[in-house]
């Protein structure tokens, strides 16, 4: 488990409204939701089954137009 070192904003009465982390541990939190959405993506997938070329094609050109 990431080890997260974060420094709390405060207001001018003291409340907490903001967390303030290193750019390495945001670098570490981004790379971490990519590798688990990719995963996520591919396993949906796969569930989805391939589409065939010609279809694929078509949803890419739908794709490129919006």
């Amino acid at each position: 488990m990431l080890t997260i070192k974060k420094r709390y904003l405060v207001d001018d009465r003291n409340e907490p409204v903001a967390v303030q982390i290193d750019l390495a541990t945001w670098t570490k939190i981004e790379e971490a939701l990519e590798d688990h959405f990719i995963g996520k993506s591919m396993q949906d997938s796969e569930r989805e089954g391939a589409l065939d070329r010609a279809t694929a094609v078509r949803y890419y050109q739908r794709l490129k137009k919006v």
